[in-house]
C-alpha cells in the first residue's frame, strides 16, 4: 500500500513537471513537437547539397538543429505570455518589420535574385506576425482609428475598413518588390482574418473584384515583359542579356522579369520532355522525387533527388518528404497543419473574447497557407515560387517565427483553459447559492 502511494506521488510530481513546461494545448504541443522531429530527420536528408559544398557532413544539420533549439526557446518564452503582453507586442513587431522591410530593399542582402535578407534576418516573417496580430486587435476593436491621419479619425465601418487596408498595404507593398508570394500570403491571411472577424462582406468582395481586375492587368503586363525579355531562350542566356542592359541593376524589373518566366512557357514540351538543365530543373526533379517514392517511400535518408533538386532543403523539402516516406508521409505532413488549424477552431469558440478568438484563427491560417503553397509548388499544383515549408524547411528566421507563432497559441489555449474555468467556478458558486436560497425558502415556509 505504501508502495502505491508512492509510485502515485511520482507520477504526480512528472505530470506536475510536465504541466510546468507543457502549459498550453496538447495538441498543439503535439504537432509542434512532431513537426520538429520531422524536420530534424529530413534535413540530414536534404542538406547532401549544402555538405558538399562545405565539406563536414554534420555542419548544415548542426546549423539547423540549433535555429530549431533557438525556436523552442521562444516558444517556451512566449507560451508564458500573458494577454496584456501579447498585445503589447503587436505594434512592436509589425512596426520593426514594416522598418526592416523598407530598409532591406535598398541594402539587403540579395538572395534568389532578391533583397530579402539584412543583417541575416528576413523582415518579412516578423511582417507575416506583426501583421496578422496587428489586424485580429484592430478587427475586434471595432473602434480602432489610426489618428495620425485625419481622415481615419472618423469612426465609420468604410474608413475602418481602409484602416486595415493600410496596414495591410503598408506592409506587403515593398515586401511585394522583392518577395512576391510572400505579400500574397499576408493579403490572403489578413483578408481571411477580416471574414472570420466579421468585417462587412460588401468591402471584401468589392476589394476583391479590384484585386483580380489589377491581377489580370498584371499578368497582361508580365506576358508583355516576358516576350521581350524571356520568350524561349535559356534562361542563363536571357540572365546575361539582362546584365548587359542594365536591367540587372534595377531590382524591381528584375524581379518582374523574375515573375513572367516563371508563369510563361513558350517552348510547349510536355515537363518530362524539356531540357533537364534548363530553368524548369527544379519541376522536373520535383516530380522524379514525388515518382521514385511509389508505394512505400525510399525510407529515410535513401533519397535519389537530394544531390540534384536545387533547393532541396527549402522550397522543395516536402518533395524530399514524399520520395524518403511515400504518399503516407506526404499525407501525414499535411494533415498535422490541417489539424493545427481545425483545433485552434475548436478551441476559439471555448471563449468569449473576439481578440483571443481571432487570433485563434489568424495564426495558424497564414501557416497553413504557406504550407499550402509549398506543397502546391512541389506538386505541380502551382508555379514555382520559393517557400519554406513551416517549421520543417531549412532557415532561421522562418522557424523563429513559426515558433513564437506556436507559443503564442499556446498562451492563448492556456488563456482559454482558464477561461473556462473560471465561468465552472461561478456557475457551480451560482448553484451552489441558488440551492441555499431554495433551502432557506422550504425552512421558511416550512415554520
Amino acid at each position: 500500500m505504501q508502495e502505491q502511494d508512492t509510485a502515485n506521488v511520482e507520477t504526480s510530481s512528472q505530470y506536475d513537471f510536465l504541466g510546468s513546461i507543457m502549459r498550453g494545448d496538447y495538441w498543439i504541443w503535439g504537432i509542434y513537437i512532431f513537426l520538429f522531429c520531422i524536420s530534424v530527420v529530413e534535413i540530414f536528408s536534404a542538406t547532401s547539397q549544402l555538405t558538399f559544398r562545405g565539406g563536414y557532413a554534420s555542419d548544415p544539420a548542426v546549423r539547423h538543429v540549433t535555429f530549431l533549439l533557438a525556436g523552442a526557446v521562444f516558444l517556451l518564452i512566449s507560451q508564458s505570455m500573458s494577454l496584456s503582453a501579447i498585445r503589447a507586442w503587436d505594434k512592436l513587431i509589425y512596426f520593426l518589420g514594416f522598418c526592416l522591410c523598407i530598409t532591406t530593399i535598398f541594402v539587403g542582402t540579395e538572395q534568389k535574385g532578391a533583397a530579402r535578407s539584412i543583417a541575416g534576418l528576413q523582415p518579412v516573417e516578423l511582417c507575416k506576425l506583426g501583421v496578422t496580430m496587428v489586424l485580429c486587435a484592430l478587427v475586434t476593436a471595432r473602434d480602432a482609428t489610426f489618428h495620425i491621419i485625419p481622415f481615419f479619425r472618423t469612426r465609420t465601418p468604410i474608413r475602418r475598413f481602409w484602416t486595415y487596408l493600410l496596414i495591410i498595404g503598408l506592409v506587403a507593398l515593398p515586401i511585394a518588390t522583392q518577395n512576391l508570394s510572400s505579400a500574397l500570403i499576408i493579403c490572403m491571411a489578413s483578408f481571411g482574418i477580416m471574414f472570420l472577424g466579421g468585417v462587412n462582406g460588401r468591402y471584401l468582395w468589392g476589394t476583391i473584384i479590384v484585386a483580380v481586375i489589377v491581377a489580370v492587368i498584371g499578368l497582361a503586363a508580365l506576358r508583355v515583359v516576358y516576350e521581350t525579355h524571356g520568350g524561349e531562350r535559356n534562361a542563363r542566356t536571357a540572365e546575361m542579356e539582362q546584365a548587359e542592359s542594365g536591367i540587372a541593376n534595377s531590382k524591381v524589373l528584375g524581379r518582374v522579369i523574375t515573375w513572367s518566366n516563371r508563369i510563361y512557357d513558350h517552348s510547349g514540351k510536355p515537363l518530362w520532355e524539356e531540357d533537364i538543365n534548363g530553368k524548369k530543373s527544379q519541376e522536373i526533379y520535383s516530380h522524379m522525387a514525388i515518382a521514385n517514392s511509389y508505394p512505400f517511400g525510399r525510407f529515410i535518408g535513401n533519397s535519389k533527388m537530394r544531390d540534384f533538386l536545387p533547393e532541396a532543403f527549402s522550397d522543395y523539402i516536402f518533395a524530399i518528404i514524399f520520395e524518403e516516406g511515400g504518399p503516407v508521409m506526404a499525407t501525414l505532413v499535411l494533415l498535422l497543419y490541417l489539424t493545427l488549424f481545425i483545433r485552434c477552431y475548436v478551441l476559439s469558440r471555448r471563449t468569449e473574447s473576439p481578440y483571443i478568438r481571432l487570433m485563434m484563427l489568424g495564426l495558424p491560417l497564414i501557416i497553413v497557407i504557406q504550407a499550402l503553397i509549398h506543397i502546391g509548388v512541389c506538386t505541380g499544383a502551382m508555379f514555382v515560387t520559393g517557400q519554406p515549408l513551416p517549421l520543417i524547411s531549412r532557415g532561421g528566421s522562418s522557424i523563429i517565427g513559426t515558433s513564437i507563432s506556436f507559443g503564442i497559441l499556446l498562451a492563448l489555449s492556456r488563456l482559454i483553459r482558464q477561461e473556462q474555468q473560471e465561468r465552472a467556478e461561478l456557475a457551480a458558486e451560482t448553484a451552489s447559492l441558488s440551492e441555499n436560497a431554495l433551502s432557506v425558502n422550504i425552512n421558511t415556509e416550512t415554520e
